[in-house]
Formats: structure tokens, sequence, C-alpha cells
């Protein structure tokens, strides 16, 4: 933080406020007036300074989502490994779609949760 920052920052303390410089959410997603923040995580979890952040936006009522993704180092996520070839199926659909691959994999989690909450069988 530089000194203005920090002098503003001293202010707004003063004042009452929770400050946080660091530690924000990946994603501020915003639909029909509703606001969520979503992490996208690897194997390394959330860490201490990210956990503030996310209590104070929960305390501020805004939904916070933490999604695990895999790593270069452990193609694993939720427990469930990743086979090479779906992994490198996700990575080219994730850059003929222009996206990364963890957007990729939230799109299809979000794709089969959905499906799964209007009673649709999943398939591999």
């Amino acid at each position: 933080m530089n000194s203005a920052e920090r002098k503003i920052a001293n202010k707004l303390t003063a004042e009452g406020w929770s400050v946080v410089k660091g530690g924000w959410p990946d994603f501020i997603c915003v639909r029909a007036g509703i606001v969520k923040a979503v992490e996208v995580k690897s194997s390394n979890g959330v860490q201490p300074h990210q956990r503030k952040t996310h209590d104070l936006l929960k305390a501020g009522g805004i939904e916070v989502e933490v999604v695990p993704v895999p790593n270069n180092n452990c193609r694993k996520t939720a427990g469930t490994p990743l086979t090479a070839s779906l992994w490198k199926r996700l990575n080219r659909s994730a850059i003929a779609e222009n996206r990364t691959v963890s957007q990729m994999l939230r799109i299809l989690l979000e794709e089969a949760l959905h499906a799964r909450a209007n009673g649709h069988r999943e398939t591999a």
C-alpha cells in the first residue's frame, strides 16, 4: 500500500470500516442485481488473508463460492482424478472458446449441477 492509500485506509478504519487491500476473489459476478464472489483455488486452498476477505464479503451479504480446480502438479478436483484425455479435451475446449481451463471447468461443473438439480442424469 502506498502512503496515500495507507492514509485513506487509516481514516476509513478510524471510521469503523474494515479495509482490505489483498485477498480479493478472482471474480466478482453480477446477475439480476445479485452479487457473488468466486475464488478459484488449486490444491493449496484458501489462504488466511483470503478467508478474512471472504468473511467480510459474507458479512456484507455477498455470497462467496470457492471453486476447486486442478493445478499443474495434481490433476484432481474435489477428490476426483481427471484422466489425461479429459484434461486434454478440457484444455482444447478452453483454447477454442478463448477461456482458461479454470473457466471451462467452472462452466462444466455448473452445467452438471444444473442438470442434477433438474433431475437429468449426468453422462460421461
